[in-house]
């Protein structure tokens, strides 16, 4: 048998034992997963963190109200003319971490853009950008009364 030949052998058994122990492990995790979702009455139950729920309706006043505050904010950075790229990326985040129905994520969209173009203009002076977040900003705020409260 060739040195070639014996090699290749030698490497596809290990091959072969890996797979196997992979195998015997993963069952193994299986089992003991199933073993712990088994409730004292002997059926099977899944074990789930529960989170608490929230109404849509709630979840709704919830992201209206947050959304209120951080544009109030926004608009006042930018009234102020102290926007800066610390402080919008601190107001991205605010926004990003916010929870949303489906019927503001055009809202939610419209203004991560508008705060994007902003942050176009305050790294490359690009005026079309200050321009575009305004309009965006300005229609959010056209196009959701509430904003503005």
């Amino acid at each position: 048998m060739s040195k070639k030949a014996k090699i290749l052998l030698i490497l596809s058994c290990l091959a072969l034992l890996i797979i196997i122990y992979i195998a015997i492990t993963s069952e193994s995790d299986v089992i003991k997963l199933e073993h712990k979702s088994i409730d004292n009455s002997g059926s099977k139950s899944i074990n789930k963190t529960t989170q608490p729920t929230v109404s849509i309706e709630q979840l709704k006043a919830e992201y209206q109200e947050k959304v209120s505050v951080i544009m109030a904010k926004y608009l006042d950075l930018v009234e102020q003319e102290k926007l800066e790229i610390n402080n919008l990326n601190e107001i991205r985040e605010e926004l990003l971490e916010l929870k949303l129905s489906e019927d503001f994520k055009d809202l939610h969209i419209n203004f991560i853009l508008a705060l994007d173009k902003m942050e176009d203009y305050l790294l490359n002076g690009d005026m079309e950008a200050k321009l575009g977040s305004e309009q965006l900003i300005s229609d959010l705020l056209d196009d959701y009364s509430w904003l503005n409260t």
